[in-house]
């Protein structure tokens, strides 16, 4: 009891010393004077400091505002009688516009040609009419080229399955097409697109700066392989069999005076002309590397020398690019290109014969040596990219189409996929609207493929 006495007295004490310093904090902080101040919210205790002229908001160069779009049509509201004095009104002027933009509740049109027989009293025989479409059907089919433009940009560009296709169909425009209508839907649009994609591949093919990329494919459960060649207006995607350097060789060409850009897949190694290797792969594996070390100086240091290299290379380039009137000419960029290998190679040399269990930077200074003359060619030729950016880009929605749709079933349907992708690919590469040519492109006569 003596002790809990005690212990008792104690924390009084402390709390009459807490109550004297609660109140000199108070005047301090001035509260004191309004006993209703300490329930007052924070932001009205304490008011922000208006801003000084120093410190204003600077303007943007570009104003960002939702734009309006064309109207399609105008409903004008307006007041008939004053609400207060109940008098009439009229003329008046555009105050306050409101747009709301809906879609139409659209019904699919079902047009039903009719072939009359007619008989020719000079003749003694029966005349029927004849039934000249052009582009109002595709083929034979039942089926007009808006819808089957519109299942070809579901399939690719949304990356919908043939039973969601469906669903949709169904569910928009009341029509049901089954699904080896659709199937043979995406063929024909295939077959009709062939010339084109021939003229895309031979494109990327004769170009002076070619990306190229691959990626695994499944055709009914078999590995394959979809490579992806990339410039700027053109993208070719082809579904091989494998992932060989002769299937590169055979896909790419051997066209000397061009550029390759691509990773450090081996299978590129035997395709003649310039090379350029993707420093963002490079990149990434640097940085794998001081990750999977951490605290080790001696790496981290290695990959910043590296890194810095890289980006000397880059900053020369861009002054090439910005058109100096000096230090730009073709001796400058290959001294400049000399230097930057000359000083990798002294990087990667100490390593080179290194146990790669012992010294963690060995596989890397290894790869350098490989791909000495292929890292600094973006500094010789400024106009080429140090990364393979393009193929990446191009061959990620394939990517995505893959895991949707868990690959094709037969060479027909791979066939088929592949010159989808081309068409689709170059499409959005060029900055076009997918559906108008997809509809141009069916609409072609077939003369003039």
């Amino acid at each position: 009891m003596d002790d809990s006495a005690e212990i008792i007295a104690a924390l009084r004490a402390e709390i009459v010393t807490l109550r004297k310093r609660i109140t000199e904090l108070e005047k301090q902080l001035g509260l004191d004077d309004d006993p209703a101040s300490s329930a007052r919210p924070r932001s009205e205790r304490n008011p922000p400091k208006p801003r000084s002229s120093d410190n204003k908001r600077k303007k943007r160069k570009l104003q960002f505002f939702r734009r309006l779009d064309e109207p399609t049509q105008h409903i004008d509201h307006k007041a008939e009688q004053c609400p207060d004095c109940g008098r009439t009104l009229s003329g008046g002027s555009p105050a306050v516009r409101k747009q709301v933009i809906d879609i139409p509740a659209v019904a699919a049109v079902v047009t039903e040609h009719v072939r009359w027989d007619r008989w020719c009293g000079v003749c003694r025989k029966r005349v029927r009419a004849s039934l000249l479409l052009g582009d109002q059907s595709i083929g034979k089919r039942r089926f007009g080229p808006n819808l089957t433009a519109l299942i070809a940009n579901l399939s690719i560009q949304g990356r919908t399955p043939v039973r969601t296709i469906q669903s949709l169909l169904k569910s928009l425009f009341n029509i049901h097409v089954s699904a080896g209508a659709i199937i043979d839907l995406l063929a024909e649009v295939s077959r009709r697109g062939q010339h084109l994609v021939d003229q895309i591949g031979h494109a990327v093919r004769s170009a002076k700066e070619l990306h190229s990329d691959e990626t695994g494919w499944a055709e009914n459960g078999q590995y394959r392989c979809l490579w992806s060649l990339s410039t700027k207006s053109e993208r070719y995607l082809q579904i091989e069999e494998r992932r060989t350097a002769q299937t590169a060789l055979s896909l790419i060409g051997d066209e000397q005076d061009r550029t390759l850009i691509t990773d450090f897949f081996a299978s590129y190694n035997k395709i003649p002309g310039r090379h350029q290797r993707c420093w963002a792969h490079f990149k990434r594996a640097l940085d794998k590397l001081c990750a999977d070390n951490p605290g080790n100086t001696s790496v981290e240091q290695w990959c910043a020398a590296v890194i810095d290299l890289w980006r000397q290379g880059r900053a020369f380039r861009q002054f090439c690019r910005s058109g100096p009137p000096f230090g730009a000419a073709i001796f400058d960029r290959r001294r400049k290109r000399r230097k930057l290998e000359k000083q990798l190679y002294a990087l990667a040399e100490p390593y080179l014969e290194a146990d790669s269990s012992a010294v963690p930077q060995a596989t890397l200074a290894r790869r350098i040596g490989i791909f000495l003359n292929e890292l600094f060619t973006f500094v010789e030729y400024p106009n080429v990219t140090d990364d393979n950016n393009a193929a990446e880009r191009s061959v990620r929605p394939a990517v995505i189409l893959r895991k949707v749709c868990g690959g094709t079933r037969s060479p027909r349907g791979t066939k088929v996929k592949s010159n989808l992708m081309t068409l689709f690919a170059t499409w959005n590469a060029r900055d076009q609207n997918t559906l108008i040519q997809c509809k141009a492109l069916l609409a072609q006569p077939l003369e003039q493929r």
